[in-house]
């Protein structure tokens, strides 16, 4: 439950044009457009967080996490956060409903996924030797700025997370 008072954000505080299910930044410009996120605050959606350069915390639930390139962050629904970044800190922001995973994969999945459940650490540290994750999201983002008229007809992207 979260503490009264405390901000609830939906992907409308986030906005982007277009409604959507979905919202994909680079954690510099997600910083910089919405700096309210380094408070305290939950959400009503998914967040992963991927870190490509830069240090800081990120505290989650009231537990405090070092924050380095290399670092993907899980949350889920109802989860409380902060972050404090380090000046120039770069990465990948990827927020969804569970409705936008649910449309593609119907079922259970979702909520099956270990990284998503409370029983296990909110992070992962990749380290150096990982090579496959950064092309990923760097897809994700070519994809993001490609204008293309099937992106307000369809909640999914041909880049998938399954």
């Amino acid at each position: 439950m979260n503490p009264p008072g405390l901000p609830v954000l939906t992907l409308n505080s986030f906005p982007q044009g277009q409604p959507r299910p979905w919202y994909l930044e680079q954690l510099a410009r997600h910083v910089a457009n919405f700096p309210g996120v380094s408070q305290p605050h939950a959400h009503d959606f998914y967040l992963l967080l991927y870190v490509t350069g830069g240090h800081g915390t990120h505290t989650i639930d009231l537990v405090r996490y070092e924050l380095r390139p290399g670092s993907l962050f899980f949350m889920t629904p109802g989860q409380v956060h902060h972050w404090q970044l380090s000046e120039g800190a770069q990465g990948y922001v990827v927020l969804f409903e569970a409705d936008f995973y649910l449309f593609r994969y119907p079922g259970a999945r979702l909520f099956d996924y270990p990284f998503f459940q409370h029983s296990h650490p909110p992070v992962l540290q990749l380290g150096p030797a990982e090579t496959e994750l950064l092309p990923l999201f760097e897809r994700m983002w070519q994809e993001h700025l490609a204008p293309a008229p099937s992106k307000t007809k369809s909640f999914a992207p041909t880049c998938t997370f399954a």
